[in-house]
């Protein structure tokens, strides 16, 4: 019998990392499933990006199809209704690239301003069109982003420093954000953000009515979202006529190249081959989660019955979350812990944040619904903006650790801010991806420091014969690492019984060679884990003193650069340094 299959659309993901770490399943690329019609019939699993249709033709070729992941946010294109008739799974990251996809949005917010398409446009065709391309300042610039989804909200976040005032396009999902009724945005906007997606309420939203009425202020477009939410012909037509000022659109896709074709007049038009994901670090953090969750959905066979656990525990909440609406309206509920990250087992609680605007904050009871406990704590909007201060930035030098002691000691309460998301299937998370980064490294930096300290207990241990004790510190050091690996990876630090849980049952045995070779291989780890999140690519240089072998010394990454540490003992070391001794230590 043949094996069973994984597909990947053409640019979805690194195809060979499935390879490498899913023996048990063949793999095949496709651009076009009418060309692998034998392997589609025995496909488990599907990876497709955006561009890639899943409707009723494409799902009748795959009778055998469990799950489907969409490296990505859109949905457009996916017959999602179909999906849920035949419980084929549906997996999505769209929160990866929205940092990258809001950097995109202010580089061409800033090329539109100051009309450098324009310019470009008129020296490609011979013209110097200096006169033209007198800009308009952004600092005072109204903006209107419509859309209040992970891309929305970075575009906001990374715009915010540039510009005038921000609102949204107000919508009843929207209750933490300054939003304005979408017909008044027209009217008030000099600039429009659309980070829409694709649906059939939102399919040509932008149109010539909105066009004639925000003609009057001429403001600068830039589409971020799906390119079906705007009237293309009718945009390009105002761009023309001088009723758009600019027009920035990225997800552009092969089949609607033909709309930007360079004309006889030069335009102050920005369009880009859907290029706002297209950075480095966010396909590899894309191609890491693709095949962690292909690993988790395929092989390990609980996997369902933590789905049925945990969605049984999202559904109480959701129906605590309403009541809580209800009785508190000013509060916002989230849902925070293993169940808001997807991980439940059978006895698992649930744990519900209420977040009030101004204090005191009641003393609330838990509730029960279906069986499942729910918890709640109160907590009072000003104790969670201090804590969120700590996630604006991180810092650490070898002569200013305070702020780190105090990252420490609230890194309970950080985790908690980390896992919250709305109490319902992919809920909007309360942090943003740049708070998130933030809270990896403070979390990732704790765990160094308190392997750091096992070592030198372990040291310290085995120097005097306790054997027994060494044996329970090195069992500490193993979880610890694997902790330091999974923040790493992007999670949040949720417990030694989840960390197993969180590496997708990859948790390497403990070492059973000499305590020597368990430093070795934790030192090795935690190196790894240090430039996944701090990557190098200096070229290693000068010698490595023997002593800087010895397998007690461990790496730190502060603010100010490398080090690696024995006990009180520190050196500094620079990139090349660095990849010298990481040269050494892996001969």
């Amino acid at each position: 019998m043949r094996a069973p299959t994984i597909l990947v659309a053409k640019g979805a993901c690194d195809p060979g990392a499935l390879v490498r770490r899913i023996s048990s399943h063949d793999v095949y690329e496709f651009t076009d499933l009418t060309d692998v019609v034998g392997p589609a019939r025995r496909a488990e699993l599907i990876v497709i990006r955006s561009g890639t249709r899943l409707g009723a033709d494409q799902l009748a070729a795959l009778p055998n199809l469990r799950h489907v992941v969409r490296a990505g946010s859109g949905l457009d294109g996916i017959d999602t209704v179909l999906l849920d008739e035949r419980g084929i799974g549906l997996h999505r990251n769209p929160e990866a690239s929205a940092q990258a996809v809001a950097e995109w949005c202010l580089a061409a917010l800033l090329c539109l301003a100051r009309r450098i398409p324009l310019g470009a446009q008129g020296l490609a065709s011979g013209d110097h069109l200096k006169a033209a391309c007198t800009g308009t300042p952004l600092a005072s610039a109204n903006v209107a982003i419509w859309g209040a989804g992970p891309v929305g909200r970075a575009a906001a976040a990374i715009l915010a420093p540039f510009v005038g005032e921000i609102v949204f396009a107000a919508r009843p999902s929207i209750t933490d954000l300054p939003q304005m009724p979408a017909d008044d945005l027209p009217g008030w906007a000099d600039v429009h953000i659309v980070a829409l997606p694709a649906t059939a309420e939102n399919t040509a939203l932008l149109d010539s009515a909105f066009l004639h009425a925000a003609a009057g202020r001429a403001p600068l477009l830039v589409v971020v979202g799906r390119l079906a939410t705007i009237d293309t012909e009718a945009c390009l037509q105002a761009l023309t006529d001088g009723h758009l000022s600019g027009l920035a659109v990225d997800p552009v896709e092969t089949a609607d190249a033909h709309h930007f074709r360079t004309g006889p007049k030069p335009l102050n038009l920005l369009a880009t081959p859907h290029i706002g994901a297209q950075r480095r670090d966010v396909r590899r953090r894309l191609d890491d989660w693709v095949t962690d969750t292909a690993r988790a959905l395929l092989l390990r066979p609980a996997a369902a019955s933590v789905n049925e656990l945990v969605d049984v525990r999202v559904r109480a909440a959701g129906e605590v979350a309403s009541q809580l609406a209800e009785e508190y309206p000013s509060s916002s509920v989230w849902m925070t812990g293993p169940v808001a990250c997807g991980f439940a087992h059978a006895r698992s609680d649930v744990d519900l944040r209420v977040l009030f605007p101004a204090g005191p904050v009641p003393v609330l009871q838990s509730r029960i619904v279906d069986g499942v406990r729910v918890d709640l704590e109160a907590q009072a909007m000003a104790e969670v903006d201090e804590l969120r201060g700590l996630l604006g930035q991180f810092h650490i030098l070898g002569d200013d650790v305070d702020l780190f002691r105090t990252a420490r000691r609230r890194l309970a309460a950080l985790t908690v801010l980390r896992t919250a998301r709305a109490p319902h299937h992919d809920g909007q998370p309360l942090l943003d991806e740049a708070e998130r980064d933030v809270y990896r490294r403070w979390a990732l930096a704790d765990r160094i420091q308190h392997a750091i300290s096992l070592v030198e207990d372990l040291d310290g241990l085995m120097q005097a014969g306790l054997t027994d004790a060494a044996d329970l510190v090195a069992r500490q050091l193993q979880t610890t690492v694997q902790q330091a690996e999974n923040t790493a990876a992007g999670h949040p630090l949720l417990g030694d019984k989840w960390t197993p849980v969180l590496a997708a049952g990859a948790t390497p045995s403990p070492p059973t060679g000499p305590l020597d070779q368990a430093l070795r291989q934790a030192r090795a780890r935690l190196l790894a884990a240090l430039l996944e999140v701090w990557p190098e690519s200096a070229e290693p240089h000068g010698p490595v003193p023997s002593h800087r072998l010895e397998p007690g010394w461990l790496p730190q990454r502060y603010s100010d650069g490398w080090r690696i540490k024995r006990a009180d003992a520190t050196i500094r070391l620079t990139p090349g340094q660095l990849a010298a001794w990481q040269q050494a230590i892996h001969p």
